[in-house]
């Protein structure tokens, strides 16, 4: 029995080029059915593709679309801003507050006594420092207290009449005389002004006492040591026209007045002489005190002083602080420009007087305290 093999090797190469060659005429021959068509209708999708055909290059039947009406559609963009939020000072026109010194120095009798600011209570520091005498018109720098210091009937004698310039330190409670006179140290510690004398005058009231004819304005070092003088006149001085007291207007301007309550401006390079210069219209007060142009002052009477005032150096015009004291007072400044008072009737203690203000920080009923300052 024959049994029938595979064709031979030639038969098998002939067959399947011509069944490629039959596929690829009948894929040519539906693309031109297509094309004839004019594209009316969507080739099946699902239709198998068939092998392709060796880049063959057909046209693409053009796609008619109808016409599109593109609605406007309104686009809001939102900027996101990233924000450094910075603490913000809220800027104030009232100047920062002074601080108010804990503590102050004055003179109790003839004891120098610690004063807390905070209570208004005194501690003696230096008793009886003072026999037979008192210390007023305190200025108190690194230490060292200046003061004026008085005699026990100091006005027996024209010597003495003037009283004088003496300081005490703190420390070790020595005591120094610098000169004859009536004293005033310079805000900034630096200048050492008084008023001295170079004669005295029999008392008008009772003849047998001698008081002082201020007629000199003398700079000094704080030590004491003279740097110019300057003379109240060219001519000789009567006791109505002499000077009674002194007061730092700034660091270069002393405030003087007669006893008629003349007052004269005295810049630190004057060479004099003071009455030659340009008068400041004030009411007749004596005044305690002076920082940023507002004077500290009161009234002055054969009975006392009257009630404090605060007075504007440039024009003179003047109003009651509001406190009810009045009689004797001894002042003292502290750097920032507060002033601390005592009044002797009734007796007590101003303590942080601002004088741009009027305003008072505390009030002590305290006994009075002859010179005071911190």
């Amino acid at each position: 029995m024959t049994v029938s093999g595979p064709p031979p090797e030639e038969e098998r190469g002939t067959r399947w080029p011509l069944v490629a060659a039959i596929v690829v005429v009948v894929v040519a021959l539906a693309a031109v059915v297509v094309a004839q068509m004019g594209g009316d209708e969507d080739a099946d999708t699902t239709t198998t593709a068939a092998p392709t055909a060796p880049e063959t290059t057909a046209s693409t039947p053009p796609v008619t679309e109808g016409p599109t009406t593109t609605q406007s559609v309104e686009t809001t963009v939102t900027t996101v801003t990233t924000t450094t939020t910075t603490p913000t000072t809220t800027a104030t026109t009232e100047p920062p507050q002074a601080e108010i010194p804990a503590e102050a120095i004055g003179v109790s009798g003839a004891d120098v006594v610690r004063v807390d600011t905070a209570t208004g209570a005194t501690e003696v520091l230096h008793p009886f420092v003072f026999e037979a005498a008192s210390a007023s018109k305190l200025s108190l720098a690194d230490g060292t207290l200046y003061m004026h210091f008085v005699e026990e009937d100091y006005w027996f004698t024209c010597e003495s009449a003037a009283g004088r310039v003496e300081t005490l330190d703190l420390g070790s409670g020595a005591t120094a005389t610098l000169a004859p006179g009536v004293p005033a140290l310079s805000p900034d510690g630096s200048t050492l002004a008084y008023l001295t004398a170079e004669g005295c005058y029999p008392d008008p009231d009772e003849p047998q006492f001698f008081l002082s004819v201020y007629d000199t304005l003398v700079l000094a070092d704080p030590a004491g040591n003279e740097i110019s003088r300057i003379p109240l006149s060219a001519d000789s001085v009567e006791p109505p026209t002499a000077l009674i007291d002194l007061v730092w207007e700034d660091e270069s301007t002393v405030l003087v007045w007669s006893q008629d309550r003349t007052y004269y401006r005295v810049p630190t390079d004057t060479t004099g002489p003071i009455d030659t210069l340009e008068t400041v219209d004030l009411p007749a007060v004596d005044v305690f005190a002076v920082h940023d142009g507002m004077a500290l002052a009161a009234e002055f009477s054969d009975t006392g002083w009257g009630p404090l005032q605060l007075v504007s150096v440039a024009d003179g015009n003047s109003s009651p602080l509001g406190a009810d004291v009045s009689d004797l007072y001894s002042v003292g400044m502290s750097p920032d420009g507060l002033a601390i008072v005592s009044a002797a009737e009734p007796p007590t203690l101003l303590v942080g007087v601002d004088l741009a203000t009027g305003e008072i920080a505390a009030t002590f009923e305290v006994p009075w305290l002859s010179g005071i300052d911190w």
